[in-house]
């Protein structure tokens, strides 16, 4: 498979993008940064290959747009669209391949990355419509937590001691501890 490869991250007030020439470069050909997104303050920096600079008020979907008609003839052999996905929750151990049943779950994952996973969906939404024909790969920050055991993962406390408020047993992980939700003994 040949072709450029464009990777995404959208976060709570940005949108980073590199546009690579084919699937062997390490340096990005186009790189772009778009900041303060929601703002009257909004500014998106091209580079490289292709210079250009917006500002005004924009948003997330406005600036990948923009990004878009500006390097339009660089994305004419697009062979990939990655997209950095914060919080992948339990359900993904690695990079996956986006279809409907994924997006489906990556919806549920909102909750456990409020600022960011519903930003990461938005542009994931908006390439699939700007790109129908690319695939797209989400890659999640916590995929590298999966492949810790459970044993090193569990906090300090004996699991048996960990309950839910409805007294099931709780097994928390150490980069998710929603202490306010759980109690050190089960209800009486």
């Amino acid at each position: 498979m040949e072709g450029s490869v464009l990777v995404i991250n959208c976060g709570s007030s940005s949108v980073k993008l590199a546009l690579y020439s084919d699937q062997q470069s390490t340096i990005p050909a186009i790189d772009a940064t778009a900041e303060r997104l929601g703002s009257d303050e909004a500014r998106l920096t091209i580079s490289g290959d292709h210079d250009a600079e917006h500002s005004g008020h924009m948003d997330h979907a406005a600036a990948l747009k923009t990004f878009v008609e500006e390097v339009g003839t660089y994305l004419s052999d697009l062979a990939g669209i990655g997209h950095r996905v914060v919080h992948g929750g339990e359900s993904f151990a690695e990079s996956v391949l986006i279809d409907s049943t994924t997006l489906a779950q990556l919806e549920e994952t909102c909750r456990l990355a409020p600022l960011h996973n519903p930003m990461n969906l938005m542009g994931i939404r908006l390439c699939q419509e700007l790109f129908a024909d690319v695939p797209n790969v989400a890659v999640f920050d916590t995929a590298f937590h999966q492949s810790i055991p459970k044993r090193k993962l569990s906090l300090w406390r004996p699991i048996r001691l960990v309950y839910r408020a409805s007294g099931t047993p709780l097994w928390i992980p150490r980069f998710q501890l929603p202490f306010y939700q759980c109690r050190s003994r089960p209800p009486t």
